[in-house]
């Protein structure tokens, strides 16, 4: 699987110049939201995996997107809500492309289905070969973006 500085590193890199550091910051927590609220506990609960292994998916991501959101004022709600989706819909869409270790990958339409679908591209360590090449991205973004404000 993609690991979190992956995750993050893909949002920062396509995300839009207008967007303030603060919006950053929720989309990159988007981005890294469905293994907080998954990995650790099911290396601290293993024989609960397969419970957490639910919060993975669309449905608990839109409820814990929907929990979090009341957090914020309601003024901010919408923003939050738009933000932390984007991040989301990029892990998941990242996740699509992994081949899962074990028989049993991502329960996409999980209540309702058990439908197991991902195109399996790359092996989950696989992330750990191509970070390298995203950080040279992200530090030639991040020259070009300081150069270009300079002039």
């Amino acid at each position: 699987m993609p690991d979190l500085i992956t995750h993050s590193v893909l949002v920062y890199t396509l995300r839009n110049r207008s967007v303030k550091s603060e919006e950053l910051v929720l989309l990159i927590i988007g981005a890294i939201l469905p293994d907080l609220v998954t990995r650790p506990f099911m290396i601290i609960f293993p024989p609960a995996k397969y419970f957490f292994h639910a919060f993975h998916t669309p449905v608990a991501l839109i409820l814990i997107i929907l929990l979090i959101s009341y957090l914020f004022e309601e003024c901010y709600r919408a923003k939050v809500m738009k933000l932390l989706s984007l991040g989301v819909a990029s892990h998941l869409f990242l996740d699509l492309f992994q081949y899962s270790v074990g028989s049993r990958g991502y329960s996409w339409f999980f209540p309702f289905s058990y439908f197991d679908f991902r195109i399996g591209l790359f092996m989950p360590e696989d992330s750990l070969y191509i970070l390298p090449l995203l950080m040279i991205i992200l530090g030639i973004d991040s020259y070009v973006y300081q150069n270009k404000k300079k002039k």
